[in-house]
């Protein structure tokens, strides 16, 4: 699992969502109902995946490390997973897929 894409995922994932006024179909980031609902989908599996790494010990993405004056860590960048529906808990091991 990469934090670093997960959470370049998620913020992109919602700055779709947040550029849709639901106004203009012929706007070049118009979401319809069912892309609207699959990005929401998404944004809630890549928070969740997210969230269950860290809980499990994961470390931070890069960005939230830098905020806080901590150094990055080298190597999460090449890990399996990324940021998909399935995740690996860093401390079992364990994968943990999304319906």
């Amino acid at each position: 699992m990469d934090p670093n894409e997960c959470l370049r995922r998620i913020l992109s994932t919602a700055q779709r969502i947040d550029d849709d006024d639901g106004e203009d179909e012929a706007a070049e980031t118009y979401l319809s109902e069912v892309d609207m609902a699959e990005a929401a989908q998404e944004l809630a599996q890549q928070t969740l995946v997210l969230h269950e790494w860290l809980q499990k010990g994961g470390f931070l993405p890069d960005a939230w490390r830098r905020s806080r004056g901590v150094p990055a860590v080298r190597g999460g960048e090449g890990e399996e997973g990324h940021c998909s529906t399935a995740t690996t808990s860093p401390s079992s091991g364990a994968t943990r897929t999304f319906a």
